[in-house]
């Protein structure tokens, strides 16, 4: 089994700017912490919120951790910044009920903490990998894991406006900070007003949320040409980063979202508490079968 250190940031960092729903101000500061501290939230109420999939209580269109009726949301870049920086410890302390959304990617926070400095500490955080596939499949959308030694994300989005997108990315941090921090979400015109009656995108904007509309950017330039298969791929990682480890395996993701992204994890957190208990991949007939045949057909490309 791989091990890897933990690490934290080498200095306190601040960043402020508005709730991309709610359009509240926001500031927060990330400060160091010691071995074995996780991530936690430090919220204006004194109480601490451990970044968990035990403490999320809402993924819809965004993440959200709560206890005790005290709440953070939007929290999924951040983390996914500390994730792919391979950050485990630091506290995140907040004034607001929403992080920040800055350009609407995670590269702020990751060009911020690699400026501050990271530092390892001496201990270490085991890598798990199950040893048979799992799947978690809901109507057209999907997510399978193969066994597999490093972590490696193939992910899919199709949509009417834009088309088909696909993605592969295996760990590593300079790929990680290059290719995948800088994507930014995005979202679909006929879609805004919708949300915003509902509650959501009320501080989205122009300038921190790509917009298409009839298959065309109303924003331009894209960072990159498949720039929202490459935000999907960020928001994936926010959800393994609450896990209380890394994880190895490769993941197939076809138009996943938060909510089944935290079904999926959910599922291979009570996995991996109750090993013994979940059937092997010699048990496994129709539904590893299942399994197969929508990789062959949504990435044919990729052997495995």
């Amino acid at each position: 089994m791989k091990l890897f250190y933990q690490r934290t940031i080498s200095k306190s960092i601040t960043f402020q700017g508005t709730g991309v729903h709610t359009n509240a101000r926001s500031n927060i500061i990330l400060h160091t912490a010691d071995i074995d501290f996780g991530i936690q939230f430090a919220l204006k109420s004194n109480l601490y919120i451990p970044s968990s999939i035990q403490n999320i209580i809402q993924s819809t269109y965004q993440l959200t951790l709560g206890i005790d009726n005290n709440s953070i949301s939007t929290i999924e870049h951040l983390i996914s910044a500390l994730y792919g920086l391979g950050i485990s410890n630091c506290l995140i302390e907040t004034d607001s009920i929403e992080i920040p959304i800055l350009n609407g990617s995670c590269h702020p926070y990751v060009n911020k903490i690699l400026k501050a400095g990271i530092t390892e500490q001496n201990k270490t955080i085991p890598y798990h990998i199950i040893s048979f596939p799992i799947g978690l499949i809901d109507h057209h959308r999907y997510i399978v894991y193969m066994p597999c030694e490093e972590l490696i994300i193939h992910y899919k989005i199709y949509y009417p406006q834009i088309g088909s997108q696909t993605y592969t990315y295996r760990e590593d941090i300079n790929t990680f900070v290059k290719e995948i921090a800088p994507a930014r979400t995005y979202g679909f015109l006929s879609d805004w007003e919708k949300l915003k009656h509902t509650g959501f995108a009320l501080g989205s904007n122009y300038d921190n949320t790509i917009v298409f509309d009839q298959g065309k950017c109303l924003n331009p330039p894209l960072r990159f040409s498949d720039e929202p298969v490459r935000h999907k791929i960020i928001d994936f990682m926010a959800g393994l980063s609450l896990l209380p480890y890394r994880l190895t395996g490769q993941f197939y993701i076809y138009r996943s979202g938060h909510s089944l992204d935290i079904s999926f994890v959910s599922m291979i957190h009570s996995i991996l508490n109750n090993y013994e208990e979940h059937p092997k991949i010699g048990d496994i007939t129709k539904d590893y079968q299942i399994m197969k045949d929508f990789i062959q057909r949504d990435f044919p490309h990729i052997d495995g």
